[in-house]
C-alpha cells in the first residue's frame, strides 16, 4: 500500500519531466582536413563542461551528410559549403581559427543556447496533461472505493 501512495505523488512529476532533451548541435567536417581536425579537438576538450549539449558530427565525403549539409545550409541562408561549419541554436560559424578566437565564440553561443532554454517557458504537451489528469482521477476513484469499503466493515 506504501507503494501505491509513493507511485500517486511521484507518477505525474515523471511524466512531466521526461520532456527534458539534449541541445542539438550540427557539425560538419571532412576527415582529411586539418581545421576540421583542430575544431573537432577542441570541441573534445570542452564538451564535458556542457553536458546539456549533444554534438552531432557528419563528415561530408560521405554524399547522404553532403546532402543534408546543403538543407541545413539552406534553411541558415548560408551559401558557403565550406568546412567545418558548426549550427548551434539559430547562429553558425564556418571554419576555426583557433581555441581563444573560434573557440570562444563557440562556448559563448554553447552558453547563449543553454540560458535561452533553461529560461524557456516549459508548457507540457496537452497528451501529458491529460495523462497526469487521467491518473488523478483513477487514484481518485480507487481511493473512494478502498475508504467505502473500510467505511462498510466498520
Amino acid at each position: 500500500m506504501a507503494i501505491f501512495f509513493l507511485g500517486i505523488f511521484l507518477f505525474p512529476k515523471f511524466i512531466l519531466a521526461a520532456s527534458e532533451k539534449p541541445i542539438e548541435v550540427y557539425l560538419f567536417y571532412s576527415k582529411d582536413c586539418p581545421i576540421s581536425a583542430a575544431e573537432i579537438n577542441f570541441l573534445v576538450e570542452i564538451i564535458d563542461k556542457y553536458p546539456q549539449i549533444k554534438i552531432k558530427q557528419y563528415e561530408t565525403s560521405n554524399p547522404a551528410n553532403y546532402d543534408y549539409f546543403q538543407k541545413m545550409s539552406k534553411k541558415y541562408y548560408l551559401i558557403s559549403s565550406s568546412v567545418p561549419t558548426i549550427f548551434i541554436g539559430d547562429k553558425y560559424i564556418i571554419g576555426f581559427e583557433d581555441k581563444t578566437k573560434t573557440g570562444k565564440m563557440i562556448e559563448q553561443y554553447f552558453n547563449e543556447l543553454i540560458f535561452e532554454q533553461a529560461t524557456k517557458v516549459k508548457t507540457p504537451n496537452k497528451n501529458k496533461i491529460f495523462l497526469v489528469i487521467l491518473f488523478s482521477f483513477i487514484i481518485l476513484i480507487v481511493l473512494i472505493l478502498v475508504f467505502k469499503k473500510r467505511r462498510s466493515k466498520i
